[in-house]
C-alpha cells in the first residue's frame, strides 16, 4: 500500500520530499519483528513452562516506541497521511479533452519555469495548459515515457546545473541554489541529480571547474 502511495504522488506531484512514506515502511518493519518475536517467544515459554515476565516487558516497551514513532512521522506529515478518508464526488467528464501539443508544454516549463514552485501538482500545470490534469498526465506517460514527478524534476536538474555555471549563484551553496529551482530536501535532491547526471551535485562542479580552467 504504501508503494502504491509513492507511485500515485509521483503521477500527480512534483513535491520530492516524500521520505516520510519510507520512514513508514521502516516503522511496519520493525514492529512485525517485534510481533514475530513476542509469537516465538510466547510459544516457547508456554512449551517449555519457563516464565518470561522481564522478556514482555521488554516487548511491550518496543510496542510503546513504534508507536510513539508513528505519532511523530504522523505530526510530521498531517496533511499527507497514508490513510485518509474522502467523498469520492463523480463529475462528468466530456468524451473527448484536448490535449496540449509536447511541444507547447515545453515551451511553458522553459519561458514560466513552474517547475521553481516546489508544490507544483499535476493540477497546477494542467490548469496553466487548460486542460484535464488527467489528459495531460496521460499524454505525458505516453509521449515522454515518464510520469509527472519525473518530468518536473528533470528541469530542476537542467535549472540547477545552468545556475551551478553562473558567476552570479557562486555565492549560494549547492543546497541553495537546489531549494531555488524547486527541491525541498537535500537528500532527495541528491538522489535525483545523481540519477540524471550520474553524478553528485559537488562532482559536478567540480567537473565544470575543471572545463573552465
Amino acid at each position: 500500500m504504501i508503494n502504491q502511495r509513492i507511485d500515485t504522488l509521483k503521477s500527480w506531484s512534483s513535491d520530492t520530499n516524500i521520505q516520510y512514506l519510507n520512514r513508514f515502511k521502516w516503522i511496519i518493519r520493525v514492529a512485525l519483528g517485534v510481533f514475530i518475536s513476542f509469537f516465538l517467544i510466547s510459544g516457547y515459554s508456554h512449551l517449555s513452562e519457563i516464565a518470561i515476565g522481564r522478556y514482555e516487558i521488554y516487548l511491550h516497551l518496543l510496542n510503546s516506541l513504534i508507536i510513539l514513532a508513528l505519532a511523530v512521522v504522523t505530526i510530521q506529515q498531517p496533511d499527507r497521511l497514508l490513510f485518509s478518508l474522502s467523498l469520492k464526488v463523480k463529475k462528468n467528464q466530456p468524451k473527448v479533452d484536448p490535449e496540449p501539443a509536447i511541444g507547447q508544454l515545453k515551451m511553458l516549463m522553459e519561458s514560466s519555469k513552474p517547475y521553481l514552485d516546489p508544490q507544483l501538482k499535476l493540477h497546477d500545470l494542467a490548469k496553466l495548459t487548460d486542460t484535464q490534469p488527467h489528459v495531460l498526465s496521460d499524454q505525458i506517460n505516453r509521449e515522454m515515457k515518464m510520469n509527472f514527478y519525473e518530468f518536473v524534476n528533470q528541469y530542476r536538474v537542467i535549472e540547477f546545473k545552468e545556475r551551478v555555471m553562473l558567476t552570479q549563484y557562486e555565492h549560494l551553496t549547492l543546497l541553495a541554489i537546489a531549494l531555488d529551482v524547486g527541491f525541498n530536501s537535500k537528500a532527495s535532491f541528491n538522489r535525483i541529480f545523481k540519477k540524471h547526471t550520474g553524478m553528485t551535485p559537488s562532482q559536478f562542479k567540480a567537473s565544470h571547474a575543471e572545463v573552465a580552467q
